[in-house]
C-alpha cells in the first residue's frame, strides 16, 4: 500500500505544475498552426516538447539538496519553491501588461511563422525549445520536479512521476493532435477559430494561470522554510 500511496502523493503535488504547463496558450497555438498547415509535423512537435520537459525534470532530479533522506523537503526546496512562486508572480505581471489591445487586428509572431515552414527535424528543435527554453515552463517544470523528487523513494517512482508529469503536461498538444486524427473535416473548422482566440488572448490567459500557480507554490514554500 506504501507505494501506491507515495504514488499519490507524488501526482497530487506534481500534477497543478502540470495543468499549468498544458493550459498555455504558446504551444496550443504552435499545434494548430501545424495542423493547419502540415499536420504531418504534429507529432515532431509534440514529441520535441516532451523531450525538452523531461529534460528539465532530470536536471531537477540532478540538483543536489532538494530532498533528504526521509524524503521531506529541505529548507533549500522551501527557499527555492518561494523563489520560482515570485518569479511566476512577477512573469504574470509581465504578461498582463504586455497584453495586446484588442480593437487592433492580431498578428502571429514570427516564432509561428517558423512553425509553418520548418521541415521534421527543425519541428523537433522547435518543440524542444518552446518547453526547454520557455521561462514559464522552466519554472513550472521545476516547481513540479522538484515535488516528485521530494516524495519519490526510488528511481522508479520518480521516473513514473516525471512520465506523468510530462504527459499531462503535454495534454494541450496531443488533445488537438488526436482531435485531427479522429475528424479532420471538423477539426480544420474549429482550429482557425482556436488560433485566433489564443493569439488574441494569449497573454491573458497566461498572465491567470502564472498568477495561480506563482501563488500555491510561494506559499508551498514558506510553509516548508516554516515547518
Amino acid at each position: 500500500m506504501e507505494p501506491l500511496l507515495a504514488l499519490t502523493e507524488i501526482l497530487a503535488s506534481a500534477m497543478p505544475f502540470a495543468i499549468g504547463i498544458a493550459v498555455s496558450p504558446i504551444p496550443v497555438i504552435a499545434i494548430v498552426v501545424v495542423l493547419s498547415t502540415n499536420a504531418s509535423n504534429a507529432f515532431g512537435l509534440a514529441t520535441g516538447w516532451i523531450i525538452g520537459i523531461v529534460a528539465i525534470g532530470i536536471l531537477v532530479f540532478a540538483v543536489p539538496g532538494l530532498d533528504t533522506i526521509r524524503n521531506q523537503p529541505t529548507a533549500l526546496s522551501g527557499w527555492v519553491r518561494v523563489g520560482l512562486g515570485f518569479l511566476l508572480i512577477w512573469l504574470a505581471v509581465r504578461e498582463w501588461r504586455s497584453r495586446p489591445d484588442l480593437r487592433q487586428p492580431q498578428v502571429p509572431s514570427k516564432l509561428m511563422s517558423r512553425v509553418e515552414k520548418a521541415g521534421a527535424g527543425g519541428i523537433i528543435a522547435i518543440g524542444i525549445g518552446l518547453s526547454a527554453l520557455n521561462p514559464k515552463v522552466i519554472a513550472l517544470t521545476f516547481g513540479g520536479a522538484a515535488n516528485i523528487d521530494a516524495y519519490a523513494s526510488t528511481l522508479f517512482q520518480k521516473a513514473l512521476g516525471l512520465a506523468a508529469f510530462a504527459l499531462v503536461a503535454s495534454l494541450s498538444l496531443i488533445v488537438p493532435i488526436l482531435g485531427f486524427v479522429l475528424s479532420a473535416e471538423r477539426a480544420e473548422v474549429l482550429l482557425p477559430k482556436i488560433k485566433e482566440w489564443l493569439i488574441r488572448h494569449n497573454s491573458a490567459v497566461s498572465a491567470a494561470v502564472l498568477l495561480v500557480l506563482g501563488v500555491l507554490l510561494a506559499a508551498n514554500g514558506v510553509m516548508i522554510v516554516a515547518a
